[in-house]
């Protein structure tokens, strides 16, 4: 997958070129200015002239422009195993977390600069997914008390060990944050075909992920006191860089678009997490082992958004859509959790920087142009 999103960009190069190419072939003739027609807010245009194919394309949009869209995403949960009735055996995973679509929001602000070029900022974020999961077990175990639930502190029984194993209850939770920010430059071409409408699009972007994800067992061994083990992970990505992609716009009615845009990204994370792992009986003085990680790294990422826009009055644009972002390489607490359980008791200080996460969803909102 990395080395797919390692190539995307340049792909991106070479398309964007081929399109400046022809733009720059057609604007040696060039049509009307579509740009004008919707400045004058001529929302209802003339009759499309015999033999043209489709609808002239013009754009929704005028000199300035505010979008402001209501999202409900849902994030891709994590994969590892937390507990198990034997070695193999599955009882509680990260397919138990239900991560569904959750409110956000997303506004953007955006000024042409010239007919073919324009300047956008926007912030998506106010994101947040949280989820707590338990599995209980009243088995008897071979010390003759209730639990027989293995952990990952011992690779889930091997060896089996008092203290870590031999759980009766075992709960996990994971919270996440997501926000984001971008600002852009976009490069309209003109296109041979009436009624598409080409740009692309490169600048800077900010991704900020915070995941926390706790462990809590309990065991009855030893015997009589048992005990009690919590895990703390809580890790944190501050990502900056740069993306580069397109967006193709049709128009199908004369108040009706569809646009789908992708862009590619490349983006530096400051990673890093911090473990606090606390153990001792049911009840009683526990120990506490802090462990902590950072490093920068090498995020990729991509951003595909489809929508559907429609041109209410003169300066009021409606819009509904589906968005999908992809990150590959991320440091997720559950992830961290997973690298550091054999060393939680001595020192938890390893960094996983392998996570991915998407987060997707619909969204819809309204822009007001002028």
């Amino acid at each position: 997958m990395r080395n797919i999103l390692l190539s995307f960009v340049p792909a991106c190069c070479g398309v964007l070129a081929a399109l400046a190419s022809a733009g720059s072939a057609q604007a040696q003739n060039p049509p009307p200015s579509a740009y004008a027609e919707i400045v004058a807010n001529d929302v209802v245009l003339p009759p499309t002239p015999a033999g043209d194919q489709g609808t002239p394309y013009v754009s929704p949009l005028g000199d300035l422009y505010a979008t402001l869209d209501f999202v409900g995403f849902a994030r891709s949960g994590p994969t590892g195993s937390y507990a198990r009735s034997n070695a193999y055996r599955d009882v509680l995973t990260g397919d138990n977390f239900d991560f569904g679509n959750q409110p956000g929001m997303r506004t953007l602000l955006g000024m042409r600069l010239t007919e073919v070029t324009a300047i956008e900022g926007s912030y998506l974020g106010l994101l947040e997914w949280g989820d707590r999961q338990a599995v209980k077990n009243l088995d008897l175990n071979g010390f003759g008390v209730s639990g027989r639930l293995f952990s990952p502190f011992t690779t889930f029984g091997f060896p089996e060990t008092a203290g870590f194993d031999y759980n009766s209850l075992v709960t996990v939770a994971n919270e996440t944050q997501f926000n984001g920010a971008e600002i852009n430059v976009r490069r309209y071409f003109e296109m041979p075909y009436p009624a598409f409408q080409v740009s692309g699009i490169g600048g800077f972007r900010f991704i900020s992920v915070d995941d926390h994800f706790t462990y809590q067992s309990q065991s009855f061994v030893p015997t009589p006191n048992g005990t009690a083990n919590f895990d703390d992970v809580a890790a944190r990505n501050r990502m900056f860089g740069g993306q580069l992609g397109g967006m193709l716009e049709l128009r199908v009615e004369r108040r009706g678009w569809l646009n789908l845009e992708v862009k590619g990204l490349m983006l530096g994370n400051d990673a890093e997490q911090s473990t606090t792992f606390t153990t001792g009986p049911l009840v009683g003085a526990a120990t506490t082992t802090a462990g902590e990680a950072s490093q920068r790294i090498l995020t990729l990422g991509v951003d595909l958004q489809g929508s559907m826009a429609w041109k209410f009055t003169p300066s009021i644009v409606g819009r509904l859509g589906y968005q999908v972002i992809y990150l590959d390489g991320l440091a997720m607490g559950a992830d961290n959790f997973m690298k550091n359980a054999p060393y939680a008791a001595t020192n938890p200080s390893l960094l996983d920087k392998e996570g991915q996460l998407t987060v997707h969803g619909p969204f819809m909102g309204v822009t007001a142009t002028w």
